[in-house]
């Protein structure tokens, strides 16, 4: 029967284990810790006293962190399911790596100091038990979880070999050391080892498992975005070339203007005015195609809004643009194109569930500065940092810039403010310095 000082020991170790495991599981979805978790800190040290064999214990236990993820952090059953079998396992192989250390010190230290050896078996394996397993979860929440969190696919496809290494583990651990701390200085030092390497590289496991999940996590996120940019390029290209085409057939249109206007005076003059009229009217379909309703100073712009605003009123959305660059303008075809495509279509989709959206877009310039403004309707209460705001942002950067969402009511406007007084060689620069934009809300 343990003494009054090993049973505080115990009680307080365990309120400890309890504590840092609710932790890692908060710290896992993003969240803190509260007070709120005080019902769930009960049960599982009700749990943790009940007489019963410890693999059934941990499997309880692990339940029991995994109803505190959905009902208390409002978190997916997958993660909160990845979050308590971590810190369960994490618990379990910390104290697997401790016991073998102690049982091979044991061999050569406890004929001689019996009660120093034991004592240190029993208080120091444990403390140091826990301090690794708290500094294994610090490790894991700080370096190894994803700042956007870990997809779903990411955590089905962990949790098979976590709960290899859990089963595995725990069955080698409970069927050689069983659920108490035996000391015999006779049995051989070999298995001990053999045990220390079985757990260490368990616990190695989990961080490299975790490891390659972050890294291939950030792979798909990159390749999502690379696909996005290269589709928004293709339009942005097709936008370009759009307007080339048009300014080509504009300024023919032009050369050949004197020409037409010598011979609607020969028509007029000799009396042809049914024939002139016509003419006019052959004249007028020439240059129709090249009517624009846009008028930016920026022919790529004025194709970009002119398909946009086809879009618009095609899912009965009123949309106006009062926007005017400035020319000369540092900033690139493709750059306005990435920011107005991004802007403008988030726009859209803020508005297609609405039955009288509006978008409006707007522009004004302060000396170096200019300042572009998307308004549109929104039934949304906040933003959600997508591709295309990230996108966005990344070109923002380039041009030293900064963006704002704001909502007044049910009306959103992104704010882009962009220095346009740079050359290109100083935005190329710059591009590879530290991103000086707002982080968007």
């Amino acid at each position: 029967m343990n003494s009054l000082p090993e049973t505080v020991f115990l009680s307080l170790m365990m309120l400890a284990e309890q504590l840092i495991n609710l932790w890692f599981v908060s710290a896992f979805a993003g969240k803190r810790l509260t007070w709120r978790v005080l019902p769930l800190l009960l049960l599982s040290l009700t749990v943790a006293m009940l007489q019963i064999p410890v693999l059934l214990w941990r499997l309880l236990y692990t339940c029991i962190l995994l109803l505190y993820g959905p009902l208390y952090l409002r978190s997916e059953w997958q993660t909160a399911l990845l979050a308590a079998l971590l810190s369960v396992e994490i618990m379990q192989l910390c104290y697997g790596v401790f016991n073998p250390l102690y049982h091979t010190l044991c061999a050569s230290f406890y004929p001689r100091y019996p009660l120093l050896i034991s004592g240190l078996i029993f208080y120091g394996g444990s403390l140091l038990s826990i301090l690794l397993a708290f500094l294994c979860d610090w490790l894991i929440v700080r370096f190894l979880i994803p700042p956007e969190g870990i997809p779903l696919g990411s955590v089905l496809l962990t949790l098979t070999p976590l709960l290899l290494i859990f089963s595995v583990g725990s069955y080698v651990s409970d069927s050689f050391y069983g659920n108490s701390t035996v000391i015999d200085p006779a049995l051989p030092v070999f298995p001990h080892i053999q045990m220390f390497l079985i757990q260490f590289f368990g616990l190695a496991s989990i961080f490299c498992i975790l490891y390659t999940c972050r890294r291939l996590t950030g792979y798909f996120s990159m390749r999502e975005k690379m696909t996005a940019l290269t589709q928004q390029s293709r339009f942005q290209q097709q936008y370009v070339a759009e307007a080339q085409e048009r300014s080509a057939a504009a300024a023919a249109l032009r050369h050949d203007l004197r020409n037409h206007l010598l011979v609607l005076r020969g028509l007029l003059d000799s009396g042809e005015y049914r024939r002139a009229v016509e003419y006019l009217g052959q004249l007028d379909g020439a240059a129709q195609p090249l009517s624009n309703p846009f008028h930016t100073g920026h022919p790529v712009l004025d194709i970009l809004l002119e398909n946009k605003a086809a879009l618009a009123q095609q899912k009965g959305i009123r949309f106006t643009a009062a926007l005017s660059v400035p020319s000369p303008c540092a900033v690139d075809d493709l750059d306005f194109c990435i920011l107005l495509a991004n802007a403008l279509d988030n726009a859209l989709h803020a508005c297609e569930t609405l039955e009288s959206g509006f978008i409006h877009v707007s522009n004004r310039l302060q000396g170096d500065f200019l300042l572009i403004e998307v308004e549109n309707s929104t039934d949304k209460t906040g933003f959600r940092a997508g591709t295309g705001l990230s996108n966005i942002q990344w070109t923002v950067e380039k041009y030293g810039g900064s963006t704002a969402l704001s909502m007044d009511g049910h009306t959103a406007c992104l704010s882009i403010l962009l220095d346009i007084s740079q050359h290109p060689q100083d935005i190329s620069q710059q591009s590879d310095c530290t991103p000086k934009t707002q982080p968007l809300q």
